[in-house]
């Protein structure tokens, strides 16, 4: 629908981010469903790779989403052949893109600014949403994109991007980051968020 409304999907802008890429040694990226606590440690302090996210596989998920990561993963990457998933009983080693942390040097990898980032060739299908990737938004794109290129990863702690709902309620305590990543299904919509972090 935003697609149609707008002429083009929101969630793609995030990929703006990439030009900063030549001003900053580091460039995070958050989705705005991402609440920081304020004990978090510098996010900034996790070097060593030019890709650095969170397996969502590897959070501490509820039987109930653990049933949803196989079946998604099944769905999203299963014809994706072309690279190593590394599947196992979860499904596959994709990492949720609510929350990146890029090194500069992943620049090399981008090939362009990120409108000729989006506008590759292997990503068309991504983008204009074909079969099973209607629903993808940008994480197939960007977890092909990572997987693909051979660039160098770190798979940081699931503290850094905690799925409210998606996870038992004791990790939520011990989360650095949590992100509200289905707000819109929450009983008021989402608007009951606030009352909820400030219980965190």
């Amino acid at each position: 629908m935003n697609a149609l409304r707008l002429g083009y999907l929101p969630i793609y802008e995030k990929s703006n981010a990439f030009a900063y890429l030549g001003v900053y040694d580091q460039v995070a990226i958050l989705d705005a469903d991402i609440y920081v606590k304020d004990s978090a440690p510098n996010l900034f302090d996790e070097r060593g790779a030019q890709f650095a996210g969170v397996l969502e596989r590897d959070m501490p998920s509820t039987d109930k989403h653990r049933d949803k990561l196989r079946k998604y993963s099944e769905g999203q990457y299963g014809l994706l052949t072309a690279v190593d998933w590394r599947w196992d009983e979860l499904g596959a080693a994709f990492y949720n893109m609510g929350m990146m942390l890029l090194d500069a040097s992943i620049a090399q990898h981008i090939g362009g600014t990120p409108e000729e980032f989006l506008r590759r060739p292997e990503f068309e299908r991504f983008v204009n949403g074909e079969g099973h990737w209607k629903w993808s938004t940008d994480q197939t794109l960007l977890n092909f994109w990572v997987k693909q290129s051979g660039m160098s990863v770190r798979n940081l702690s699931w503290k850094w991007n905690t799925l409210y709902g998606a996870v038992h309620d004791d990790a939520i305590r011990d989360a650095y980051f949590v992100h509200f990543f289905l707000a819109a299904k929450m009983p008021q919509g989402g608007a009951e968020i606030p009352g909820l972090i400030a219980k965190l």
